[in-house]
């Protein structure tokens, strides 16, 4: 068959690459999930950030009526940390490329799951 190679569980080929692309996104995976992208809470209308509350990793955004929106910033494919995108507004994923809304909904990648939302009030110290 012309595919026997595909499904020989021998291959070189396949293993090699895993291994190396694993190797390239670790650095990703290290910086998302140990180094929080900002400290501050205040934020301007039209703008998000990725911060580090409690041990979560947070994104907030404030839309234009002055409503913020938290996310779990954790993508739910393979738990690499996210990156607020500040010309699409988006929340992106480094490691495979997922996609969420400001407001946590999936648009593509390879994430199933919209992003966990974070009740304001679960915040307050």
């Amino acid at each position: 068959s012309r595919f026997s190679e595909l499904f020989n569980p021998r291959r070189v080929k396949l293993t090699s690459k895993l291994l190396t692309y694993n190797a390239k996104m670790l650095p990703t995976l290290i910086k998302t999930r140990i180094f929080p992208q900002a400290k501050k809470w205040t934020l301007s209308a039209n703008t998000g950030k990725v911060l580090k509350y409690k041990r979560m990793h947070l994104g907030m955004y404030k839309d234009e009526d002055g409503k913020v929106y938290f996310v779990k910033a954790i993508c739910p494919h393979m738990k690499c940390g996210l990156r607020f995108n500040p010309i699409d507004k988006t929340y992106d994923c480094k490691c495979h490329g997922s996609r969420f809304k400001y407001t946590g909904k999936k648009i593509d990648g390879p994430a199933k799951y919209d992003l966990e939302q974070i009740d304001q009030s679960m915040l307050i110290d």
